[in-house]
């Protein structure tokens, strides 16, 4: 395998590095406040209020599962920027297309890899809305 070095600028990569470090921090703001959230909810009403809250229980799981994700994904993308491998993909080594790290910034693969990837079922590091 023929790793080919990204040919990033250290204006993007600092742009990068800024854009990752507001996400991580505003998704561990949402964290914290969905923690508190959910310690605060009460179980009373009647069973549609009750069943209301469990539903709203399970999407509040589902997404804090979604941000710690997103969070692990930024937290590896600032830690392959600080070792010179950001923008090269996970799998083949070759350079992510800048146009995909601007809308994945915690992008691992270059497009052509997670295509792949998600063609085999992997879950990958692109989020389910951009897919």
């Amino acid at each position: 395998m023929e790793t080919k070095r990204a040919h990033l600028t250290s204006e993007q990569l600092e742009n990068m590095r800024s854009e990752l470090i507001v996400r991580e921090l505003t998704l561990q703001q949402d964290l914290v406040a969905d923690s508190h959230a959910a310690d605060v909810e009460e179980e009373r009403g009647d069973e549609a209020d009750q069943a209301t809250l469990a539903v709203a229980h399970d999407v509040a799981i589902e997404l804090r599962g979604r941000e710690s994700h997103e969070l692990q994904l930024i937290e590896e993308a600032l830690r392959r920027i600080d070792t010179g491998q950001y923008g090269t993909c996970e799998d083949c080594g070759h350079e992510i297309a800048w146009k995909r790290l601007r809308a994945v910034p915690s992008a691992e693969y270059c497009l052509h890899c997670q295509e792949r990837s998600e063609a085999r079922g992997v879950r990958a590091s692109m989020p389910e809305s951009e897919s």
